[in-house]
């Protein structure tokens, strides 16, 4: 069966406004266009570090699932790549070449009047909705290495890391204030670091059903 349904994309970077095409809305934090109690699904992915409040947007979404409905959550609130013996309370301070990287990067959060959520942030989120069943699961996706089954899926994972490393020289470079050169060390510093070490992807999945 076929059913109705709407869907939000959210470009991976704040690029230039103009580059949006003409039916399409360029910014998320105006309040969502629908009723109240109207949606069976709402499904959230990869908007973490995207958008100025991301818990905002959870409370928002939240009030748009009818009674029963459920909110699927699909995101890496952890940011920085860690090893397998971390937790998904705990994470490991990584080497200084990937810490670099990431400190640049949450320096143009400020810069663009943004705030890195953290898991315990969202979960507290979770906490006001009274009555919601919550359930999770944490993911490690392994960085370019890997056997059997895992390998191919590393190699890719490797891949789309490195695109969105550079994905994120326009937000590092025109709101962290560095300059492009920089951004190459940094991001080249980071890359080797990754090809070097086993890390990992650290992966939240929840799924919130309304009571």
């Amino acid at each position: 069966m076929m059913y109705d349904g709407f869907g939000i994309r959210v470009e991976e970077i704040a690029i230039q406004p103009e580059w949006i095409p003409p039916n399409c809305e360029w910014d998320l934090t105006k309040p969502l266009p629908y009723k109240s109690s109207s949606f069976d699904i709402i499904h959230i992915r990869s908007l973490q570090n995207r958008i100025t409040s991301y818990t905002a947007l959870i409370t928002q979404v939240f009030d748009l699932l009818k009674p029963g409905g459920l909110l699927m959550i699909f995101e890496d609130f952890t940011l920085l790549p860690q090893p397998q013996s971390a937790t998904a309370q705990t994470d490991v301070i990584p080497d200084k070449k990937v810490k670099a990287f990431f400190d640049a990067y949450k320096r143009s959060f400020k810069y663009n009047g943004m705030k890195q959520n953290s898991l315990e942030d969202v979960i507290n989120t979770f906490r006001d909705f009274r009555g919601c069943e919550v359930k999770g699961d944490l993911i490690k996706v392994p960085i370019g290495h890997g056997s059997g089954k895992t390998t191919q899926l590393s190699k890719i994972h490797l891949i789309n890391l490195k695109a969105w490393i550079e994905s994120t020289r326009y937000m590092i470079v025109h709101s962290g204030g560095y300059t492009d050169d920089e951004f190459d060390l940094l991001s080249e510093a980071l890359i080797e670091q990754i090809e070097k070490e086993e890390l990992y992807t650290f992966y939240h999945s929840f799924s919130i059903r309304k009571a």
